[in-house]
């Protein structure tokens, strides 16, 4: 599913009222909305999160809590061509195509065993585990 739809799929009947003020990562301006909801405080049965509620100037920006996280897809990279491979060796969680919850560790190094072909084959995503940093004392 693409980022697009997944935001359609978080407002469900509400969207054909509420996507003229929806942005790139599902915040939609309720302050525009005042003429067709009467208040911004939500959406009949979904769960919003503010922006930020302490800033006028962001106060009426909400989504959908479900959307959480939209903006980087919780730090997982889609695999949609050969570009979106990793570029540097180093330990992933992937996950894979043939079971739709499982996620792997895996170590890329393309110079070694890794083949591109069957990465992509049998992967939709990963997201890079980051090298813990050495202890202090």
């Amino acid at each position: 599913m693409k980022k697009q739809e997944k935001i359609q799929e978080a407002y469900s009947s509400h969207w054909e009222k509420v996507k003229p003020y929806v942005d790139e990562n599902g915040w939609c301006d309720f302050k525009a909305l005042w003429g067709d909801f009467g208040n911004s405080k939500g959406l009949e049965g979904i769960e919003l999160e503010t922006m930020d509620p302490y800033d006028p100037k962001y106060c009426y920006f909400k989504r959908p809590v479900s959307l959480n996280g939209i903006n980087d897809n919780n730090g997982w990279i889609k695999i949609e061509s050969e570009e979106d491979l990793p570029k540097e060796k180093g330990h992933y969680w992937v996950k894979n195509k043939v079971s739709e919850n499982r996620i792997d560790f895996d170590y890329i190094d393309w110079d070694c065993e890794t083949t591109i072909d069957l990465w992509m084959e049998f992967n939709t995503h990963y997201q890079r585990i980051p090298q813990p940093k050495p202890p202090i004392y």
